[in-house]
């Protein structure tokens, strides 16, 4: 039989319990470890249908939503194009759902609906779906040539740099409102060896440069400006970015402005296609190159 301690504990404990299994929310953790119930299943963070907060969490998905209900885009532009989801009281549905975009004509669209306006003509239609639940909008592609957007130095500097093979060097540019970039301009001097152009975001230490956003194809610089596409346009927010570029030759020469405005950070890289990261040391100073991107609204 049990000892005459053992007895004592058994007495103390069992009303101890009986206690945190009332129906005080602060003691729901302790009532569902001794089997009882705070208002859900037994063994399971909330019961079914909350989450840990004790937060309802939503159905399934009952309705899709496109924005922007319908848009017209100029030929060789990006429109990106979201959609919301809801279930049958209007929450976020539970489980979330996976979306499947696509396009009538015109164009084509991404995973994410990011239209790519090619073929001038329509109205078009876009199509996101899960399941059995869908939702459209239209598209319509014009003609035209875009307004362009600048970003960086456009003017032609007035002092000769070289000695930059194997080192890939950036500027601050500043993009005003969002954009898709299509093309980077650099000015070359004297032309020799190989070059790459790109663009990076500004996620780097103290807003540097950190993730790549898109580069230019290697090309044969020649003398005066060159202008390269970007190998795909990507869409720009508003924001602070670098413009980079790769030299595979010291003898290639460009011109800068001298005059302590400008910044730019760089380091010493084998020549090749630019890494997805900058360097997070990198060596900076005040100073600007003639080297531009060119963007479309």
């Amino acid at each position: 039989m049990p000892s005459p301690t053992a007895r004592w504990i058994v007495w103390l404990v069992v009303p101890m319990l009986a206690i945190a299994c009332g129906s005080s929310s602060e003691n729901s953790a302790l009532c569902r470890t001794c089997g009882g119930s705070s208002g859900g299943s037994s063994g399971t963070s909330g019961g079914p249908g909350v989450d840990e907060a004790g937060a309802p969490l939503g159905g399934p998905l009952a309705a899709i939503t496109v924005t922007p209900p319908t848009a017209m885009v100029p030929a060789g532009t990006l429109k990106q194009f979201t959609l919301v989801a809801k279930d049958a009281d209007g929450k976020t549905p539970n489980p979330y759902p996976t979306f499947k975009w696509s396009v009538s004509g015109g164009g084509t669209i991404g995973d994410t609906g990011l239209f790519q306006a090619a073929t001038v003509g329509g109205p078009y239609t876009i199509t996101v779906a899960s399941g059995a639940i869908s939702a459209t909008a239209t598209v319509t592609v014009t003609e035209g040539t875009a307004q362009t957007i600048t970003m960086g130095e456009t003017m032609i500097l007035g002092t000769d740099d070289s000695g930059n093979g194997d080192v890939l060097l950036a500027q601050e540019a500043t993009l005003v409102t969002a954009a898709t970039l299509r093309s980077i301009s650099f000015y070359v001097a004297a032309a020799d060896g190989n070059l790459r152009l790109g663009v990076y975001d500004a996620t780097g230490p103290a807003g540097g440069p950190g993730a790549k956003k898109a580069e230019t194809a290697e090309f044969i610089p020649v003398d005066g400006w060159n202008t390269v596409k970007v190998v795909a346009p990507v869409l720009l927010a508003a924001g602070t970015y670098w413009l980079a570029y790769a030299p595979s030759s010291g003898d290639l020469h460009f011109v800068r402005g001298d005059d302590g405005t400008g910044k730019i950070a760089f380091f010493q890289t084998p020549y090749g296609p630019m890494p997805d990261t900058f360097s997070d040391t990198p060596q900076t100073t005040m100073d600007r190159w003639s080297l531009y991107a060119t963007l479309t609204p």
